[in-house]
């Protein structure tokens, strides 16, 4: 997303820097870069939710995200919502996510039981 647009102009500049760019400043640069990415997306789905209840995608679809009372979330519930989204990842591809849904009578991953949160319809 933005860090593919971030990244060539820096590295040229950095090229330029102390007669040319070593392994230690790339590196050093790529960490950032993928940082900053981490940080943007994290953010996305962390403001989103709370704001506004829903992702683009989930707004597209007409579906919100909700306390397990049917409150709107708070920042709180976002965030350990989303925090817990990196574990429901592993090991590849939301997998201990799709076995939390598929082990919950309402259908919630690990981050939604730990946040008491649950994903509806509009």
């Amino acid at each position: 997303m933005v860090s593919f647009g971030i990244i060539p102009y820096p590295i040229n500049l950095l090229k330029n820097i102390d007669g040319g760019m070593n392994i230690q400043k790339f590196n050093l640069y790529i960490n950032i870069v993928f940082a900053i990415n981490f940080l943007i997306h994290f953010a996305y789905y962390v403001v989103m939710e709370w704001k506004l209840g829903a992702t683009v995608g989930k707004l597209a679809t007409g579906m919100r995200v909700r306390s397990i009372n049917g409150e709107p979330i708070n920042f709180k519930d976002s965030l350990i919502r989303n925090i817990m989204r990196i574990v429901d990842f592993l090991p590849v591809f939301y997998f201990v996510a799709a076995i939390s849904i598929w082990n919950s009578k309402t259908k919630q991953r690990l981050g939604d039981r730990l946040a008491k949160t649950v994903v509806v319809s509009k």
